[in-house]
């Protein structure tokens, strides 16, 4: 092969080798865009972690205290719920059967028992509605921290995987440069051998 031809191919490889170079500080920047991404996500991990921390610690005897709340008014809602019915089928039964004894006075008195029980059963009911509601309002925020802490996690993992590919293609672009470099080299040789000039040095 003629000087000429290998001076071209020369220039050839190195304009070859440039591009390959630019691939690799295009991909080098993109890496660092997705390391800032990654690092910017993580510190908001970890705040919403630390939020969701300190809001589940803060919140714990809430939660305690109307769990506690919320099974008394069960037990009781139970218990008021079994004696208005015992009572509903009693009277039933003496209506039918007509072997009710009571007196006027008993049977009004039982009345009023039985119109205070249910007042109270009702008034029960409402708290015992309302005590839920309220855990479900707190618990909805922690579930929704749980969420976002869900998500920015997996916004981290895909950062790292996306870092990971940019990492896997700059590999392959060095190894190409490389690959170039050596052909860079060979031609060098045969540049003296043929006893041409050297041109400079290639790109390194």
């Amino acid at each position: 092969m003629e000087l000429n031809e290998l001076n071209k191919l020369k220039e050839t490889y190195e304009a070859l080798k440039d591009t390959y170079k630019g691939d690799l500080a295009a991909q080098e920047s993109l890496k660092s865009q997705y390391e800032g991404f990654e690092s910017n996500t993580q510190g908001i991990l970890d705040s919403v972690k630390a939020t969701h921390t300190a809001m589940a610690h803060d919140m714990y005897p809430f939660f305690l205290v109307f769990g506690i709340i919320l099974l008394v008014f069960a037990v009781f809602l139970i218990v008021a719920i079994i004696i208005q019915s015992n009572k509903s089928e009693k009277g039933l039964s003496g209506a039918i059967t007509g072997g009710s004894s009571e007196t006027f006075y008993g049977r009004n008195k039982g009345k009023d028992k039985n119109k205070v029980l249910a007042i109270i059963t009702i008034v029960v009911a409402a708290l015992f509605i309302v005590s839920v509601l309220t855990v479900y309002v707190f618990q909805y925020d922690l579930s929704e921290l749980n969420n976002t802490i869900d998500s920015l996690d997996y916004d981290v993992l895909s950062f790292g995987w996306v870092i990971d590919s940019i990492e896997d293609d700059m590999e392959k672009i060095t190894s190409q440069i490389n690959s170039v470099g050596s052909v860079l080299d060979s031609l060098d040789t045969q540049i003296g051998q043929a006893g041409g000039s050297l041109v400079p040095d290639s790109l390194s």
